[in-house]
């Protein structure tokens, strides 16, 4: 009973630590701002309003500058790998 009511705390106190990431989509226009000013530029937050595929409603997607070009460059490498097989003049 003691093992149960020590992992049953354990699980609790892990669960109240914070890992000290921050959810850029839950902060305020002025809140990126703020956090903007305090930050280098490739750490600065940029917010955009996108469309998913199949749905009609935007959503916020809010993330630092390095991991904006990081997601770029990945999606540009996949098209790039789309089009190494193919050729691109017509004969």
């Amino acid at each position: 009973m003691r093992i149960l009511v020590l992992a049953i705390s354990a699980v609790l106190l892990a669960s109240c630590a914070n890992t000290g990431t921050v959810n850029y989509n839950r902060m305020t226009s002025q809140e990126v701002a703020e956090y903007n000013q305090t930050v280098a530029l490739m750490d600065q937050v940029y917010c955009t309003e996108d469309i998913r595929a199949g749905s009609h409603i935007r959503r916020r997607h809010c993330a630092p500058l390095n991991v904006l070009v990081d997601e770029y460059a990945r999606s540009m490498n996949k098209i790039n790998a789309l089009h190494m097989g193919t050729s691109l003049t017509f004969r």
